[in-house]
Order: C-alpha cells, then sequence, then structure tokens
C-alpha cells in the first residue's frame, strides 16, 4: 500500500511539473501576456473592444477628415485648423499638443495612420494596457509637438519671414513612430527572442532615421504631420521601461 501511494504521488508530482512547465512554456511563447491585456465590453475587435486611445485616434481621424473635405463651412474649417493643429502660434495653449493628434485632411495620410494603428497599437495595447499606452500617447505627442516648436523658434530668431514661418502640425504619427520604436525595443530585449529577426530590426532603424531627418527638412510653410515619437521613445527609454512594467523583459539578460 505504502510503495502504491508513492507511485501516486510520484505520478501527481510529475503531472503537476509538466503543467507547471507548459504553463511556463506558453508564457514565454506570448510576447505581451495577458496580464494587462483588458477585457472587451464592446462587440468588437481589439482595439475597438474598449475605450483606449487608440480608438480615439482612430476614430478622430476619420471624424476630422470628413469634416475638413465634406462639412462645406469655412467657419468649421477655420476652428479646427485653430484649435487641433499645432504651431508656434497656438502652442501656449497647451491642449494642441494633444487636440492635433485627431487632425487629418490627406486622404492617403488617413489611411496609412489608420493602418499602422491598428497594427501597432492593437499590439502594445495588449502589452501595456489602456493607462499606460495613454500615459506613453502623451509624453510621444509633447515630446514630438516640442520638437517642432523648438525648429519653427529656430528659424524665428535667425531671421525667417514670420509669415512663412507658418507650418502645422497634425496627426498621431509622434504615437505611431514612438510605438514603432518601443515594439522593436520590447522585441529585441525580449527573453524568448534573443535573435529577432532582423527585418523587424531593419524597419526599426529605419523608422528612426526618418524620424530625425524628417525634423531638419520640414520646410517652415509645410503643413502635415509631426514626427519625433521614436526619438523621444527612445530617449526616454528609461522611463517606459520603469512606469510601464518592461522593466521585467530585460531583467533576465
Amino acid at each position: 500500500a505504502g510503495s502504491e501511494n508513492n507511485a501516486l504521488q510520484g505520478t501527481n508530482s510529475v503531472k503537476a511539473y509538466t503543467s507547471d512547465e507548459d504553463d511556463n512554456k506558453d508564457n514565454h511563447e506570448n510576447p505581451y501576456g495577458e496580464q494587462n491585456a483588458e477585457k472587451g465590453y464592446m462587440p468588437f475587435p481589439p482595439p475597438f473592444h474598449t475605450v483606449n486611445i487608440v480608438m480615439v485616434l482612430f476614430l478622430g481621424n476619420i471624424f476630422f477628415y470628413l469634416l475638413m473635405n465634406f462639412s462645406g463651412s469655412d467657419e468649421i474649417r477655420d476652428f479646427a485648423v485653430e484649435h487641433f493643429t499645432l504651431s508656434h502660434e497656438n502652442y501656449h495653449l497647451i491642449y494642441p499638443f494633444f487636440t492635433s493628434s485627431l487632425y487629418q485632411e490627406q486622404i492617403l495620410q488617413l489611411v496609412i495612420d489608420c493602418w499602422l494603428l491598428y497594427q501597432f497599437g492593437n499590439s502594445v495595447l495588449g502589452f501595456l494596457g489602456g493607462k499606460r499606452l495613454l500615459a506613453f500617447w502623451a509624453m510621444t505627442s509633447v515630446g514630438g509637438g516640442l520638437l517642432h516648436i523648438g525648429r519653427q523658434k529656430f528659424e524665428l530668431y535667425y531671421g525667417h519671414d514670420p509669415l512663412e514661418v507658418r507650418g502645422r502640425c497634425f496627426g498621431p504619427n509622434p504615437f505611431i513612430l514612438g510605438l514603432v520604436g518601443v515594439e522593436g525595443l520590447i522585441f529585441r530585449h525580449l527573453n524568448f527572442m534573443q535573435n529577432p529577426p532582423v527585418p523587424f530590426l531593419v524597419m526599426t532603424a529605419f523608422v528612426m532615421i526618418i524620424d530625425v531627418w524628417r525634423i531638419f527638412t520640414t520646410k517652415p510653410e509645410e503643413h502635415g504631420a509631426p514626427t519625433g515619437g521614436a526619438l523621444v521613445a527612445y530617449i526616454f527609454w528609461a522611463l517606459p521601461t520603469k512606469l510601464f512594467g518592461l522593466s521585467r523583459l530585460t531583467a533576465s539578460l
């Protein structure tokens, strides 16, 4: 009887060990995990299953594109440009750093931005969760906006005509470029993926180059997407590492 009990205990131990081992394997195979994923309360696929910053930006860009192209009212358009774009003329109001992410007026940029928001926003939302992703959006929007305001102030200081330095920034590009940069860093530091795909790292580096290049090549009068999000994400990597729960990815490296 004693030997039979020992055998049964040994079998249970093997089963428990195998179960724990399988759980650990599943955790390694899932780069984002479920600990921060929010349960959906709307009948739509992620990232539209909850109210989150990705969904707000996605729908906001579509709304403002339709408003700017089909409203038929110059007063409405002027109001949208004044309060939902960012430049050295209105940055002191503070809120344009954030509301400019909602503005859109070009169909090609709308399609690209919405696709990138869906692809990268969905994956990082599942990893960071809604609140921390909201904080990351605010960080990249303010950081990218400050870079362009600083560039415009530099142009004005060194003699550019104020009538020429009227370029306005809009769109969620700092947030998108920040997502691409941070997702590249996440994949590069994941314990289960010591050798990430070369094309992915090349794409991340390429986005970084474009991000910096656009900062210095934007014309003073040019209206369009701000950048700087990837640069801000890299500079403040230590900040999201601590605040956004990414430190555990690199703890054992």
